[in-house]
Protein backbone atom coordinates (compact mmCIF):
# COMPACT_ATOMS: atom_id res chain seq x y z
CA UNK A 1 0.00 0.00 0.00
CA UNK A 2 1.21 3.71 -0.74
CA UNK A 3 2.86 5.19 2.28
CA UNK A 4 0.65 8.55 1.93
CA UNK A 5 -2.31 6.00 2.45
CA UNK A 6 -0.74 4.31 5.36
CA UNK A 7 0.10 7.45 6.91
CA UNK A 8 -3.27 9.20 6.74
CA UNK A 9 -5.14 6.11 7.74
CA UNK A 10 -2.67 5.65 10.86
CA UNK A 11 -3.53 9.80 11.61
CA UNK A 12 -7.22 8.96 11.62
CA UNK A 13 -6.94 6.12 13.46
CA UNK A 14 -5.22 7.78 16.00
CA UNK A 15 -7.98 10.56 16.14
CA UNK A 16 -10.54 7.96 16.31
CA UNK A 17 -8.96 6.08 19.53
CA UNK A 18 -8.73 9.48 21.15
CA UNK A 19 -11.98 10.41 20.22
CA UNK A 20 -13.29 7.01 21.50
CA UNK A 21 -11.18 7.47 25.10
CA UNK A 22 -12.70 11.11 25.65
CA UNK A 23 -16.32 9.92 24.82
CA UNK A 24 -16.17 7.35 27.26
CA UNK A 25 -14.32 9.45 29.97
CA UNK A 26 -16.97 11.77 29.23
CA UNK A 27 -19.57 9.57 29.62
CA UNK A 28 -18.37 8.28 33.13
CA UNK A 29 -18.13 11.48 34.07
CA UNK A 30 -21.55 12.65 33.44
CA UNK A 31 -23.39 10.00 35.63
CA UNK A 32 -21.83 11.68 39.11
CA UNK A 33 -20.82 15.08 38.25
CA UNK A 34 -23.15 17.82 38.95
CA UNK A 35 -22.41 21.37 37.34
CA UNK A 36 -22.83 24.83 38.90
CA UNK A 37 -26.24 25.49 39.43
CA UNK A 38 -29.35 23.47 39.36
CA UNK A 39 -28.19 19.83 41.25
CA UNK A 40 -28.63 17.87 38.22
CA UNK A 41 -26.32 15.41 36.78
CA UNK A 42 -24.53 16.18 33.77
CA UNK A 43 -26.09 12.86 32.54
CA UNK A 44 -29.59 14.28 32.51
CA UNK A 45 -29.26 17.56 30.82
CA UNK A 46 -30.60 17.36 27.14
CA UNK A 47 -27.51 19.41 25.98
CA UNK A 48 -24.99 17.01 27.09
CA UNK A 49 -26.86 13.81 25.50
CA UNK A 50 -27.04 15.64 22.17
CA UNK A 51 -23.73 16.79 22.44
CA UNK A 52 -22.25 13.18 23.35
CA UNK A 53 -24.62 11.76 20.62
CA UNK A 54 -23.10 13.97 18.11
CA UNK A 55 -19.51 13.14 19.11
CA UNK A 56 -20.67 9.22 19.19
CA UNK A 57 -22.35 9.88 15.74
CA UNK A 58 -19.26 11.29 14.14
CA UNK A 59 -16.64 8.74 15.33
CA UNK A 60 -18.97 5.67 14.33
CA UNK A 61 -19.39 7.21 10.61
CA UNK A 62 -15.70 7.83 10.13
CA UNK A 63 -14.36 4.78 12.08
CA UNK A 64 -17.00 2.94 9.50
CA UNK A 65 -15.71 4.71 6.53
CA UNK A 66 -12.03 4.55 6.79
CA UNK A 67 -12.07 0.53 7.51
CA UNK A 68 -14.56 0.24 4.80
CA UNK A 69 -12.08 1.37 2.46
CA UNK A 70 -8.97 -0.60 4.02
CA UNK A 71 -11.06 -3.89 4.24
CA UNK A 72 -11.35 -3.56 0.65
CA UNK A 73 -8.01 -2.29 -0.33
CA UNK A 74 -6.81 -5.26 1.91
CA UNK A 75 -8.85 -7.64 0.87
CA UNK A 76 -7.53 -6.88 -2.92
CA UNK A 77 -3.90 -7.21 -1.59
CA UNK A 78 -4.78 -10.78 -0.39
CA UNK A 79 -6.87 -11.88 -3.02
CA UNK A 80 -3.60 -11.20 -5.18
CA UNK A 81 -5.06 -8.52 -7.20
CA UNK A 82 -3.05 -5.51 -8.55
CA UNK A 83 -3.71 -1.95 -6.60
CA UNK A 84 -4.93 0.03 -8.70
CA UNK A 85 -4.18 4.26 -7.85
CA UNK A 86 -7.81 4.60 -7.24
CA UNK A 87 -8.03 2.50 -4.17
CA UNK A 88 -5.41 4.13 -1.96
CA UNK A 89 -6.67 7.00 -2.91
CA UNK A 90 -10.10 6.39 -1.60
CA UNK A 91 -8.26 4.92 1.36
CA UNK A 92 -6.35 8.86 1.87
CA UNK A 93 -10.57 10.23 1.20
CA UNK A 94 -11.48 8.26 3.85
CA UNK A 95 -8.57 9.02 6.53
CA UNK A 96 -8.89 12.93 5.51
CA UNK A 97 -12.32 12.88 6.31
CA UNK A 98 -12.44 11.23 9.29
CA UNK A 99 -9.99 13.38 10.17
CA UNK A 100 -12.24 16.58 8.91
CA UNK A 101 -15.13 14.63 11.36
CA UNK A 102 -13.51 15.09 13.99
CA UNK A 103 -12.26 18.88 13.50
CA UNK A 104 -15.73 19.93 11.70
CA UNK A 105 -16.15 22.32 13.94
CA UNK A 106 -12.79 23.89 14.31
CA UNK A 107 -12.52 21.85 17.28
CA UNK A 108 -12.27 18.31 18.57
CA UNK A 109 -16.21 16.76 18.79
CA UNK A 110 -18.31 18.52 21.08
CA UNK A 111 -17.01 18.40 25.03
CA UNK A 112 -13.37 16.63 24.29
CA UNK A 113 -11.53 19.21 25.05
CA UNK A 114 -13.90 19.62 28.47
CA UNK A 115 -13.12 16.02 28.76
CA UNK A 116 -9.36 15.67 28.50
CA UNK A 117 -9.19 18.96 31.09
CA UNK A 118 -11.52 17.46 33.40
CA UNK A 119 -10.41 13.89 33.95
CA UNK A 120 -6.99 14.68 33.83
CA UNK A 121 -7.84 16.51 37.40
CA UNK A 122 -9.43 14.24 38.66
CA UNK A 123 -6.54 11.77 38.16
CA UNK A 124 -4.56 14.36 39.54
CA UNK A 125 -6.32 14.54 42.31
CA UNK A 126 -6.74 10.59 43.05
Amino acid sequence: MPMPAVFSSILAAILLGIARASINALAVLATGKTPTGPPVVLREKALVQADLARAEAKVRSGRAYLFGELEVLWRNVLAGREVTLHQPALVQFAAGHTVNLMASDGSMPPGLPVTFTVTRKALEQR
